[in-house]
C-alpha cells in the first residue's frame, strides 16, 4: 500500500508534515507521475491528509487522485 499525502515541507527537511493532495511540495504534477506509473495500478492508496475542512481524508482528495489516474489512462 502507498500512504499518500502531499508534503508541507521540502524533501529532506526531516519534518513529516502532511498536506492535502496538490497543496504541498509534491503537487499534482508529482502525484500525476505516480498515478501514471503502471507499477502502482493495482496498489491501494491510504490517504494521510488533513482534509480540506480539517477533518481527515475526504472525498475531495480521493477525487483528485482519481482524476490524475484517469488522465494517465490507468484503469482502476
Amino acid at each position: 500500500a502507498i500512504h499518500a499525502n502531499d508534503s508541507k515541507r521540502v524533501c529532506g527537511s526531516g519534518i513529516d508534515r502532511h498536506d492535502n493532495i496538490g497543496d504541498g511540495f509534491i503537487g499534482e504534477e508529482g502525484f500525476a507521475a505516480i498515478m501514471a506509473n503502471p507499477a502502482f495500478a493495482q496498489v491501494p492508496f491510504l490517504l494521510e491528509v488533513p482534509g480540506f475542512e480539517g477533518k481527515g481524508p475526504d472525498q475531495q482528495n480521493i477525487d483528485i487522485l482519481k482524476k490524475l489516474r484517469d488522465q494517465a489512462g490507468i484503469a482502476p
